[in-house]
């Protein structure tokens, strides 16, 4: 694990309020923003100043925010002075950070720069408990997972299991009124209940909430985010990009969710693979599946030879879990619940006896 502080330069927001933003720069302010509850609120207020204040839209000036802003905070710092000293003139103060203007656009620029003194001033007051500290304030811890499985435990108690090329990102103790993490990647997760906490993983424009449960999420980078529910209730929830639910699905034990992100759509998907969890808990759940089909799950896992005296046996319907099982149990259960028999030879499992028919 390694620390991760997060951070953001003040600048930033007012850049992104004045929509003078590079497009990096928006990333940044829009994934701080949907780091925590609290940045999401601050983020909020500062918006709603900023509107109530300047009662703004956008104005077709070049304007340097960098001095502005540096210009603006002196003013801040140094009221009394600016106030007393009448060399101050208005015109001179931003002559270098504008150019010429008369009448209307005179007027304009002045309802920008009293709005943007007003949201400096809400910085200012917030900045030591806030800015100053966001170090302090929102460690944050990394798990990195390159080629085998990573087992942690997070600071509420609940596990995971991390899959190989996955990164899980939370802070070091969950003290908002959530417990939100980050995921790119798989991870597999056995959440600690709490009610008053619920447990967040955030992944692109996707997250998963939830109370207490066991469950999986695939969410690489390029790839549909994909969520299994082992055990409880899990909500599926597509946002926009500051966070806010926009559509949500609710799925039970046993139901795969899937959340695409070509079309923004979230649904229900029936191609569960009875492997879909081997590599966090070395679980395999059958369904009504074709032991041909089985056989080559189990031979891909364990690494045995099957074979059968009667090709209809292949198309025997197993429906069955196993969890951690050795070979020799998981085909004494295939043996017994076909009446087969069954024999062992080294690394090489023999069933004989009467195949199953289509229609069965």
């Amino acid at each position: 694990m390694q620390n991760d502080p997060i951070h953001i330069d003040k600048r930033l927001l007012l850049l992104y309020l004045l929509d003078e933003i590079s497009e990096k720069g928006r990333q940044e302010v829009e994934a701080w923003i949907r780091y925590s509850a609290s940045n999401k609120q601050t983020f909020r207020e500062l918006e709603q100043t900023w509107h109530e204040t300047g009662q703004l839209e956008p104005q077709p000036v070049a304007v340097d925010v960098d001095k502005a802003w540096n210009r603006m905070e002196q003013l801040m710092l140094d009221d009394n002075e600016v106030q007393n000293d009448e060399s101050l003139d208005s015109d001179i103060q931003f002559q270098d950070v504008l150019p010429p203007m008369t009448g209307r656009a005179r007027t304009l620029y002045w309802s920008v720069a009293v709005a943007a003194l007003a949201i400096i001033s809400v910085l200012s007051v917030i900045y030591t408990d806030w800015f100053k500290n966001t170090t302090e304030i929102f460690p944050s811890l990394k798990i990195e997972s390159f080629a085998e499985v990573v087992f942690d435990t997070l600071s509420d108690g609940s596990s995971i299991a991390l899959n190989e090329q996955s990164v899980l990102s939370f802070p070091e103790t969950f003290v908002e009124n959530e417990r939100s993490v980050e995921l790119k990647g798989e991870a597999f997760f056995s959440v600690k209940a709490d009610t008053a906490k619920p447990f967040v993983i955030k992944a692109g424009t996707g997250q998963v909430r939830v109370l207490g449960t066991e469950f999986n999420v695939k969410a690489y980078p390029n790839e549909d985010m994909e969520v299994v529910v082992e055990s409880g209730l899990v909500e599926l929830v597509l946002t926009d990009s500051l966070g806010a639910a926009v559509k949500t699905l609710l799925l039970e034990a046993g139901e795969k969710g899937v959340l695409s992100k070509a079309n923004k759509e979230l649904y229900r998907s029936s191609d569960l693979q009875p492997d879909e969890l081997f590599w966090a808990d070395r679980k395999l759940i059958f369904q009504e599946t074709e032991l041909a089909d089985v056989f080559v799950i189990l031979k891909k896992y364990y690494e045995f030879e099957i074979l059968v005296s009667d090709k209809g046996i292949l198309a025997c319907l197993l429906s069955a879990s196993f969890t951690g099982e050795k070979m020799d149990h998981i085909m004494a259960v295939i043996a017994a619940s076909f009446e087969l028999e069954l024999i062992t030879d080294g690394d090489q499992y023999k069933l004989t006896g009467v195949g199953c028919s289509r229609d069965e």
